[in-house]
């Protein structure tokens, strides 16, 4: 969900695409098929449907949305799940599965290893320069392209929640909530530089912790730009 860090273990592509395409049961079976078809979905023949049908329904009902949501994905070979997930986000994910879907399709695309002492490496060398000192809008837009910003900048537990609002009520969850990454990477990096160093503003994006693939795209390119 947009607006929450993910956490626990990765899914992976086919848990991905099974959710991703979860939010298309929205449409009607006509539209349904179209979409699959753009998104390099299989579209089940009638008689496919009706020997599903038959195997779970033998009472003679149809396919759920769901059921047939189901024989999509047992018909699509592991092969096409790398196209599927690009085709979901040429269509436009929200940060966080955007994140999570580049993560997939990157992996195995021969980046470099960017281990933590070259990151912080980096770190120190951009501490050199006033980062997005030239083009504001162009520097949050990079971090845009590459990082959920729209997400909580200090998660907290569901106990240290449920201590904020004993000690201060629904004010104190309220403005805890507003402190997302966005706005504070906007108020300590662009609006009063200085607050943050590099450093903390990597730890802040999790750089030190990201896949190589992310790491290699964002520390070679786009910290520097001032179109």
């Amino acid at each position: 969900m947009e607006g929450e860090r993910v956490t626990g273990p990765r899914r992976d592509a086919r848990e991905v695409l099974q959710v991703l395409a979860g939010g298309l049961m929205s449409h009607t079976a006509k539209e349904f098929d179209k979409v699959c078809e753009a998104l390099g979905l299989p579209v089940p023949t009638g008689q496919q449907v009706r020997d599903r049908a038959k195997v779970l329904h033998p009472d003679g009902a149809g396919l759920s949305k769901r059921e047939h949501l189901d024989l999509v994905f047992d018909l699509l070979p592991e092969s096409e799940y790398r196209t599927v997930l690009a085709r979901f986000l040429a269509r436009g994910l929200d940060a966080v599965t955007r994140g999570e879907v580049q993560d997939l399709l990157w992996e195995g695309d021969g980046y470099p290893v960017v281990n933590a002492r070259a990151r912080r490496e980096v770190a120190r060398v951009l501490d050199d320069f006033e980062l997005g000192a030239e083009g504001p809008q162009g520097f949050m837009s990079f971090l845009d392209g590459l990082f959920a910003l729209d997400v909580d900048a200090y998660p907290r537990s569901f106990d240290q929640m449920v201590s904020d609002l004993e000690a201060g009520g629904s004010s104190v969850f309220s403005v805890r909530s507003s402190q997302t990454l966005r706005r504070e990477i906007q108020q300590h990096v662009l609006s009063n530089r200085g607050d943050w160093d590099t450093a903390t503003l990597f730890e802040m994006l999790k750089v030190f912790e990201i896949s190589d693939a992310r790491g290699s795209c964002g520390l070679s390119r786009g910290w520097f730009r001032d179109e």
